[in-house]
Order: C-alpha cells, then structure tokens, then sequence
C-alpha cells in the first residue's frame, strides 16, 4: 500500500475487499479521485500480487471511446469471460470497466448479464462517479467502495516524500480538492499540457459574457472536447480562487465562488445521465 494515497476509511474499505474480494465491485469518486489507479491496483493484489496485471493474459481493461462504452465492447468481454483459465488460485481472471457511467443503454443491459452469471475465478471491477450514475440493477450487484479525497497532511506528506515542492503542493490541493489523481496530474509539469489547457479554457469560460459563453460552448461541443475534462478544471480554477478570496477575507468572492463550485458539482454529478450534455454546459455556464 506505500505506492498509494488514500484516505482512511478508503484504505479500510480496501483492505476488507482484499481479505474477502467478491465477484463485482464499483469503485465510485469524483473526476480526478484516482479510481483507475485504485481499480488496477486492487485487481492485480487479489489475482497475483507479485505480478503486473497489466501483463496478464486474463485481464480485461474496457476504457470509454469518445465519451461512450458501446454495447460491441461489452460482447467482447462476454466473449473474454468464456475462455477457460488456468492454475489453482480461486480468483485468475479480471476486468476493469472505466467510468462505467458511460455505457450506453444497451451496454449496460448487457453487462448486467456479466454479473449475474459471473465464472466462479472472475473478478469484475467498475469505477463510475457515483452508485446513481449506472441503471440501478447494476449497482445492486455490487459492492461499493468509495475513493474519497486527501485531507490537506495527508496530500502533503505523500507528495513531499516523492520531491514535489510544498507550495506546488499546497496550490495543487486547492485547485484539486484533494482529489490524488488530479493532483498528480497538476504536479506532472511533463505530462500536464492537456490538463493546462483545458483550466485555460476554463479561465476563459469564466471570464467571458453570456453571449461569449454561448458561442465558447457551441465551438466547444463542436470540437469534440471532453466535457468531463473541462468540468475538473472549472472546478479547479474555482476551488483556486475560493482560497485566494478567502487568504484576502473577500466574503462576496468568497460566497461566489462557493456557489460556483456547488453547481459545478452539481454538473458533474448529472453528466453521466444527461440526455442533453450540450444544454447542461450551457445551463452551468450560465451560473457561473
């Protein structure tokens, strides 16, 4: 566990499912939480923890394409969890299913069949932003783990014991919310363009009129840029500005970006289940 950072009661929960897995588990937190790097990690310590995972010929990763999981992605880890394994250990296969919220319809119906009927040596791991964000029967065939975000110390220590400079720390925490793997993703300076430019656009988001907001989203949606992506760094621009208005005891700053970051909030919990993604970037652009 000295490679990850997780909150207590994260690690605790963790620690259970280790000592006793089950056939299904949804990893659930906010964007950013780092819910990939806990589900590879769990994964690889319940099938072989002296092994990579990554290189097992039994395990299955299944990542959105374009913001969607089709129900073709989800045929073809049926089709996976029909090859027979082998070897002695009870549990010698997995699959990971990232962000979960965006199987389609069909997909998800599909996969409901997955885990009704799992192979007696799988394991079957979600991470999705939340239990409500997949069809319900989904979410009742698994058990859940939340991954919740660092407390200021605990972010802290661990990035000062990889060499990062506490101040970049103290500044990535307050952009991030605590949140590990946007975190890690702020300190990264190699790895950090995408992340940069999408709190550029979200600068500029906020800065703009209503009529700019309109035409910024429209072009935006158009592009084809990742909604969620955008959202973390709203969030993080606000989260940064809640800090400096509060440093400076600028109440009315600090009431606004409050409330800027509670619909932005409230939007990535409903973007999973939006029918309309381009009128709830519109809607919370309007708030902001």
């Amino acid at each position: 566990m000295t490679n990850l950072a997780l909150h207590p009661s994260t690690k605790q929960a963790l620690d259970q499912f280790q000592a006793s897995p089950s056939h299904s588990l949804m990893i659930v937190g906010s964007s950013g939480a780092g819910k990939s790097t806990v589900a590879t990690y769990l994964v690889g310590q319940v099938i072989d923890p002296d092994k990579d995972i990554q290189k097992n010929p039994y395990f299955l990763r299944i990542i959105p394409d374009k913001n969607s999981i089709s129900i073709e992605a989800i045929r073809q880890a049926h089709e996976f969890i029909r090859l027979k394994t082998t070897g002695s250990k009870p549990w010698r296969r997995a699959i990971i299913v990232e962000d979960a919220h965006y199987m389609t319809s069909e997909a998800q119906n599909a996969f409901l069949k997955m885990l009704e009927e799992p192979p007696a040596d799988t394991i079957i791991v979600l991470t999705a932003l939340s239990d409500t964000s997949v069809l319900p029967t989904i979410s009742s065939r698994t058990q859940q783990l939340r991954v919740k975000p660092l407390a200021a110390q605990e972010a802290q220590d661990y990035f000062s014991q990889q060499g990062a400079d506490p101040v970049e720390v103290t500044r990535a925490y307050h952009m991030s919310g605590g949140q590990i793997g946007l975190m890690t993703q702020i300190l990264d300076t190699e790895n950090n363009q995408q992340l940069l430019g999408h709190i550029d656009s979200a600068k500029q988001l906020l800065k703009a009129s209503a009529f700019e907001k309109l035409v910024f989203i429209d072009q935006y949606i158009k592009q084809k840029d990742s909604i969620e992506q955008l959202l973390w760094a709203l969030l993080a621009v606000c989260r940064a500005a809640l800090q400096q208005a509060s440093q400076q005891n600028k109440q009315p700053m600090v009431k606004h970006w409050q409330n800027s970051i509670k619909v932005i909030l409230r939007a990535q919990d409903t973007l999973a289940s939006h029918p309309l993604p381009k009128l709830l970037l519109t809607d919370l652009s309007l708030q902001l």
